[in-house]
């Protein structure tokens, strides 16, 4: 049964809001694929995607991270890259697909909105993975739940929230989106200057 005009309306607004009302949002295309119905471990998904988010984010920025085991940056970033190429090896043996086509999404830390042509009407919930660099075939797959759905003319608009428990996840995915946001600025700058 599909919800009242009104009711889809308040839905989509609710979501809009609870998605991206007060927090940093980013705008961008990137490959993107959704995944319904499939059996989730969500606690490994997100221990994944951390480790992920933490190793990228320690080879683009150089962070400290002060839980680590290494003093020095410079050796931390060697260890975070070497992980990462032990990691993408295993992604092209385990699997050859190709990436999925770029999607326009919008995205914050509590969830990402875009056009998909995925039905999600008989699931709540599925694994969305976003593939965050051209370099990078492995992609940050994490759990998500529907808010709301609108049809357009290319498919259904999702906006879906993260199913987060991890606050190191969050953390994480917080500054993943704040670096993303600083490299837009940057760019930005740069092509008013030229």
């Amino acid at each position: 049964m599909t919800p009242a005009p009104d009711s889809q309306n308040g839905q989509v607004a609710e979501a809009e809001q609870a998605l991206f009302g007060d927090t940093l949002v980013a705008t961008e295309s990137l490959p993107v694929r959704l995944v319904v119905g499939s059996e989730l471990d969500s606690a490994h998904l997100q221990a994944r995607a951390e480790w992920l988010l933490r190793t990228l984010g320690q080879i683009e920025s150089g962070a400290i991270d002060h839980d680590e085991e290494h003093p020095d940056p410079a050796l931390r970033r060697v260890e975070a890259k070497l992980d990462l190429t032990l990691d993408l090896l295993s992604s092209v043996l385990q699997t050859s697909r190709p990436l999925p086509e770029e999607t326009r999404l919008r995205w914050s830390h509590l969830g990402v909105s875009f056009v998909s042509s995925v039905d999600m009407s008989t699931h709540a919930q599925a694994v969305l993975h976003l593939y965050l660099r051209p370099w990078l075939p492995t992609p940050l797959a994490l759990p998500v739940r529907l808010l709301a759905q609108q049809a357009e003319s290319t498919g259904a608009r999702l906006w879906l929230a993260f199913e987060l428990a991890h606050p190191g996840l969050q953390r994480a995915l917080d500054k993943l989106l704040f670096r993303q946001h600083r490299r837009h600025v940057a760019q930005t700058r740069r092509e008013s200057h030229e």
